[in-house]
């Protein structure tokens, strides 16, 4: 029974993010929101991204994302990096179009996965500085009705 019902949240997440991607452009997906339950809260430190040691490159990372709550997450393959400029944080300009395929991939309570990511074909490889890469979980209640929260892994890039 639990495994139908985590098939089919994962089913109704996918058409969510599918339908959220189709209306925007594909060069200003990082632009989009989807809508947040103001009635619910992620405490910090909850949901957690952070790089694996030894595995930083102009071009590319492991992330380790982390879900410290009692309940289950879900996230895709879609990331974006910024860049600090001064006092913001700017998304570096893309070299190329970007397309995601859109699995929903489970965190379950107290679990940690490490997933590799390559910007290469997105960004080229990084200039010196400071930078972020930020990578969206989802909390799905039913179909439907589904909060996303971000988190952030800070960087630097020297030369």
């Amino acid at each position: 029974m639990n495994i139908m019902k985590n098939k089919i949240f994962a089913a109704a997440l996918i058409v969510v993010i599918t339908v959220f991607i189709a209306g925007c452009d594909v060069a200003m997906i990082t632009d989009c929101e989807l809508p947040q339950d103001a009635n619910y809260e992620l405490p910090q430190g909850l949901l957690e991204a952070r790089i694996a040691e030894n595995t930083l490159t102009l071009t590319g990372l492991t992330l380790v994302l982390t879900n410290n709550t009692e309940r289950r997450y879900y996230y895709g393959n879609p990331f974006r990096i910024e860049k600090l400029v001064g006092n913001e944080w700017v998304e570096p300009g893309f070299i190329d179009s970007v397309l995601w395929t859109l699995p929903a991939f489970n965190l379950d309570s107290g679990d940690e996965v490490e997933i590799e990511k390559n910007w290469e074909n997105i960004y080229g490889a990084l200039e010196p500085g400071t930078y972020r890469i930020i990578k969206s979980y989802a909390y799905l209640r039913e179909p439907g009705d589904f909060d996303e929260y971000e988190v952030y892994a800070e960087f630097m890039i020297e030369m």
